[in-house]
Formats: C-alpha cells, sequence, structure tokens
C-alpha cells in the first residue's frame, strides 16, 4: 500500500463520522498535525476537480453575501469569529471548517 492510499485510507475513516479527528490519529497511530494536513489536502484535490469539471456548480447553492458590521475597528479576540442572528450570537475559532459553521448557522436560522 502506497503513502497515499494509506492516508486517503485513514481520512475515509475520519470522513464517515466515525469518531473525531484526535480520535482517528490515535486509532491509527499518526500524528494529529498529518492527519489534519491530508483531510485538506484531499479536500483541495476534491475541489479542484470539481471546479475543472463543472461538478461544483451547485456548491454553496443558496450561499449568499451578507452585511458585514465592523464594531469599533479592532478585534477584541483575533482567534474567534462571532456571527450575530439577531439576538443570538455563535461564537467559533478561526480556522473551524466552513461548511459546519454554514451548516451551523442554516440550523439555528431555521428555529
Amino acid at each position: 500500500m502506497s503513502k497515499r492510499e494509506k492516508w486517503e485510507r485513514i481520512v475515509r475513516e475520519y470522513d464517515s463520522g466515525a469518531a473525531s479527528q484526535k480520535a482517528i490519529a490515535e486509532r491509527f497511530g499518526v500524528s494529529f498535525y498529518a492527519l489534519r494536513y491530508w483531510i485538506t489536502k484531499f479536500r483541495s484535490e476534491r475541489r479542484a476537480i470539481e471546479v475543472s469539471t463543472g461538478e461544483g456548480d451547485d456548491v454553496g447553492e443558496g450561499a449568499r453575501m451578507l452585511p458585514v458590521a465592523v464594531v469599533d475597528g479592532i478585534a477584541t479576540d483575533p482567534t474567534t469569529v462571532t456571527i450575530h442572528l439577531g439576538d443570538l450570537s455563535v461564537c467559533s475559532e478561526v480556522g473551524t471548517d466552513p461548511e459546519y459553521v454554514a451548516s451551523l448557522v442554516a440550523a439555528l436560522r431555521s428555529c
């Protein structure tokens, strides 16, 4: 089995939702940071293929630009992003998967 095949197998296991990145890394005896690298690498490759083949045209369907308000012009905590939905505020760490944040916001909007 090649190095790439090994990582494809490990990333497939993570993508199945079976466990967290940390748990998958421990299960396979690999570095957490190496796992994150390969997850990002494979996702980038998939997106590039979708764009080049036109298969990704519906990616982001329903997405729209939203107004952004800069308050005081100074970030109080540069490690978090806060999204305000009416009276509700959602905070996430910088680097959180944008697809996850988008699905969370969509779910909260429907409540």
